[in-house]
């Protein structure tokens, strides 16, 4: 039963909010690093791919695991993509003892979090794309359905506020690359300060929020590439965020952050955000460089972004270890 808790609770999650104003991150899926799976029988284990952008993140991690916390199957690929490298998802199955658990294949922006059995949703962002677009491939099982799903929203209190949605099932399979555009619905004129983002290889998922409570086809296998949000304006926003190029180092940390950037700016600030999106330290700078103490924090995952003149310059993710 604690090995089954310990699963559910990993995949009930909760929004992570923040605020951006990027185009999707890494969306040509060209930056990736390698993770090992727990060894068996005195070997290190298998290499394994993953996303390097902290924006994304899979079910791979918990290939990693020891067997008492239940170790999973590897579900996600680098793969030949239209142009360079693509993720591939494919649905696969955890046993707990003689229990079947159900891994959709899936990559998006969530955040797992392993020492606290639990789950966030969502990544910093606060602009209005007009649609997502990409190219995409699939092959079903037994009449699955490939689900591309993107949540625009805004955190009031203790409730989640929905601005926008993009959404679109796929049932057939695609075997060349093949264009997608799936156009948002909005609800509203007010600005997100969130963004979820999910490519899911099996879609009957009650509710994204719960990747536990799915189900699906073992085998069912999506590849995405190329894929960005388009804007009305989408000269001017690639314009802002090429127009200052930003380092933050070290990552991992074990005290504090530096920041370069390569144009002075005034009335910059950097904050930096728990795992549940409090802010937990915050500085203001001119120039071109700033450096931000972590020594009171705890060792943990914090997410930063860096403002200037009301735009965001950079978002992502430090690795605090002591």
């Amino acid at each position: 039963m604690k090995k089954v808790f310990f699963i559910a609770s990993l995949f009930a999650a909760t929004a992570v909010t923040a605020q951006t104003y990027e185009p999707l991150p890494d969306g040509d899926f060209e930056d990736w690093k390698t993770g090992k799976t727990y060894g068996t029988n005195g070997n290190d284990g298998d290499d394994y791919d993953e996303l390097a952008n902290p924006f994304w993140q899979t079910l791979n991690l918990i290939s990693s695991l020891p067997p008492e916390m239940s170790t999973g199957p590897v579900v996600f690929w680098k793969t030949q993509g239209k142009s360079g490298y693509a993720p591939m998802a494919k649905s696969d199955t955890l046993w707990l003892g003689e229990q079947r658990i159900f891994l959709p294949g899936v990559w998006g922006a969530f955040t797992l979090d392993i020492p606290n059995t639990t789950a966030y949703f969502g990544r910093p962002f606060h602009s209005r794309p007009d649609s997502i677009v990409g190219y995409m491939k699939y092959h079903p099982v037994d009449g699955d359905s490939a689900y591309i799903f993107v949540d625009l929203y805004k955190k009031q209190g203790n409730v989640r506020k929905t601005i926008a949605k993009a959404e679109q099932y796929f049932y057939d399979s695609i075997n060349e690359w093949t264009r997608f555009s799936i156009p948002f619905r909005y609800q509203g004129e007010e600005d997100p300060d969130s963004v979820t983002v999910l490519f899911i290889a099996s879609g009957d998922i009650k509710n994204f929020t719960d990747l536990f409570h799915c189900d699906g086809q073992i085998g069912s296998t999506i590849w995405a590439d190329e894929c960005r949000f388009v804007y009305n304006n989408a000269s001017a926003v690639e314009n802002n965020a090429k127009a200052v190029n930003v380092v933050v180092y070290p990552n991992p940390t074990s005290d504090e952050i530096f920041v370069k950037l390569n144009t002075p700016v005034r009335g910059g600030v950097i904050e930096v955000f728990d795992i549940k999106g409090q802010i937990v330290t915050a500085k203001e700078f001119n120039g071109t460089n700033v450096s931000v103490s972590l020594r009171s924090l705890k060792p943990s995952i914090y997410m930063y972004r860096i403002v200037s003149d009301n735009k965001t310059l950079k978002s992502g993710r430090i690795n605090l270890v002591k």
